[in-house]
């Protein structure tokens, strides 16, 4: 197949890896000194959210497209491409940090990119990669779907092995660094973990893995022909199992389906895996597979339909029941990606010749994908907003009440939207304290039970006469953020918290001991009267010991075994290690 790619294999070799070792090189800086800025104590561009994000994912995705793209595109068409990315990951970038998402905890850093976008990242950059190199490659949109066979599955491999390489790389250094230990040698240790040696390591020996296998072909088609052909013959047994699976469906009832709350994930997975053993077998369609691959095939591409169907049907009862989420957002987007996927191989079942018709699909599903990803990742469908306008709809329609609405949603995942609908919210009567409520929240697991009497219910107190401050159990108390994700102050938690009031000192405040579940927290009030945490008791916690303890009063106070360490002004207490079993009585 010509194309441009022949007229730059002959290009200079050495030429191809030092453009590669330059792109590592300049990567490394650029992380480092982002990095140097965040750790710690951020400052400049740290310190603004809006400017490291983008600069963040363009120093760390735009390389690889350059190493990638390095050998296969002429020198113009890799810069357009790679400035094009350029432009589309900084918008990304900022709007991640202008959408107002409020952190899970006040100790939540902001100026790092959502895990939401980190993860879809990575696959958005190979899919939009693949389609761009094949178009530029070809000189037209819609290239041959061979191209797209051999490109995705090429930076496929490449990206397996490169990161398989760098394990071991990585692995090796280990291991030399702890030999030398053995002697005494701490050199190499402290030099491993020196961020100005770990960072430009890492970017070069991936560049050098790319290279590797970018000048041996053969390696990539022979690793390809036989992974393809190993995983084809998974096909007929997921079939098989499908079609028993949908056979039960009018025999049995879908509510246990329906009680898992995640049903429609489960259906997903089970229809991705089937589209990626399709084409497994599939290849680039020059092959002759075996027969019982092709009925399999076909068998496959039918059960696609009603499984993505009933992933509809879940999410459509979810959202009936309490509305849009930012999380059933992304899964109405998934389940669109599939419905065309499902419908294209449908198709291709009575197409001639065999599953050609999944060719076209694969590709239009990939810009759809595409485009649904950068619309959910800018103000355009931003999942924030969407579930936001869909609350308020159904609170205006009377489809919930305000005592059921979720405002910590609203507070959490809103973003901005969310935030301005909570100002509204409170200053309307009936929903004025739960929104109010919410506004002072500054963890998404703190405080969980939303009201003071709502906490001191969840309480036992000892001495049983004693009963707890109530400027402890105010809204917004600092130690209400230190609560673990699930404790005894959760909404529906049979458990309940123990608190206990001591006095570690006769010349000492007193103070409480507050058990959670699983953690175990001493609170004092500041000089504002602030209740705050003034220590966490770390050992064995499980012990009934400490229960009963707290019950009967059986509590004294020892002196440390071991004195504290103080490194510079930082103190560092030495304590028993956690776990293990409990003392025998």
């Amino acid at each position: 197949m010509a194309g441009t790619s022949d007229a730059i294999a002959g290009t200079n070799q050495r030429t191809i890896l030092l453009t590669r070792l330059a792109t590592a090189a300049i990567q490394a800086i650029a992380l480092y000194l982002l990095l140097e800025a965040s750790i710690d104590r951020p400052t400049w561009p740290a310190s603004h959210p809006e400017l490291f994000k983008p600069l963040l994912l363009i120093s760390g995705c735009v390389p690889l497209i350059i190493l990638c793209g390095t050998g296969q595109l002429t020198g113009r068409a890799l810069a357009g491409w790679a400035a094009a990315a350029a432009l589309i990951l900084a918008g990304l970038g900022w709007h991640d940090a202008t959408r107002g998402a409020a952190p899970n905890s006040p100790a939540q850093e902001m100026f790092w990119p959502s895990w939401r976008l980190l993860l879809v990242t990575p696959p958005l950059l190979f899919v939009s990669h693949v389609l761009v190199t094949d178009a530029l490659m070809e000189h037209r949109l819609m290239p041959p779907y061979r191209r797209h066979f051999d490109t995705a599955w090429k930076i496929g491999l490449q990206g397996l092995l490169a990161g398989a390489f760098l394990a071991v790389f990585w692995g090796m250094l280990t291991l030399g660094a702890g030999l030398f230990k053995l002697l005494n040698v701490t050199l190499f240790v402290e030099l491993l973990q020196k961020r100005w040696f770990a960072i430009p390591a890492t970017t070069l020996a991936l560049a050098a893995a790319i290279h590797a296998t970018d000048v041996q072909p053969a390696l990539i088609r022979g690793t390809r022909t036989m992974v393809v052909t190993l995983f084809a013959w998974l096909l007929p047994l997921l079939a098989l199992i499908l079609l028993g699976f949908l056979a039960c469906l009018p025999i049995l009832s879908l509510a246990p389906l329906w009680g898992t709350h995640f049903a429609a994930g489960l259906l997903l997975a089970a229809a991705a895996l089937m589209v990626a053993l399709i084409n497994a077998a599939y290849q680039d369609g020059s092959t002759e597979r075996p027969a019982v691959q092709q009925w399999a095939a076909r068998l496959g591409a039918l059960e696609l339909l009603p499984l993505v169907g009933l992933a509809a049907w879940a999410l459509g009862l979810r959202v009936g029941q309490y509305g849009w989420t930012t999380d059933r957002v992304l899964a109405a987007a998934a389940i669109l990606v599939a419905a065309v996927h499902a419908l294209g191989y449908t198709a291709a079942v009575f197409g001639r010749p065999w599953m050609q018709r999944l060719e076209r699909t694969n590709e239009a599903t990939a810009w759809l994908a595409v485009a649904v990803a950068l619309a959910l990742f800018s103000p355009l469908a931003d999942p924030g907003r969407l579930m936001v306008a869909d609350q308020l709809a159904r609170l205006s329609r009377g489809d919930v009440t305000p005592e059921h609405l979720d405002y910590r949603a609203l507070r959490f995942d809103g973003a901005k939207w969310g935030q301005a609908a909570l100002a509204d919210l409170a200053a309307a009567p009936e929903t004025a304290s739960r929104a109010q409520a919410a506004i002072a929240l500054r963890a998404r697991n703190g405080g969980q039970q939303q009201t003071p009497d709502g906490r001191a219910a969840h309480i036992d107190v000892f001495p049983p006469d004693r009963t707890l401050p109530p400027q402890m159990l105010a809204d917004g108390a600092p130690w209400l953020t230190a609560l673990p994700y699930y404790s005894c102050l959760t909404p529906n938690n049979p458990n309940h918290c123990q608190a206990r009031f001591v006095r570690l000192s006769p010349e000492q405040e007193e103070m409480i001991l507050l058990i959670t579940a699983p953690q175990a927290f001493l609170l004092a009030p500041d000089a504002n009267g602030k209740w705050r945490v003034r220590g966490e008791l770390a050992g064995k916690l499980h012990c009934l010991d400490l229960a009963k303890a707290l019950a009967t009063g059986d509590l004294t106070t020892a002196p440390h075994g071991q004195p504290d360490i103080v490194v510079g002004a930082t103190r560092y207490s030495i304590t028993p290690p956690r776990g293990g079993d409990c003392p025998k009585s």
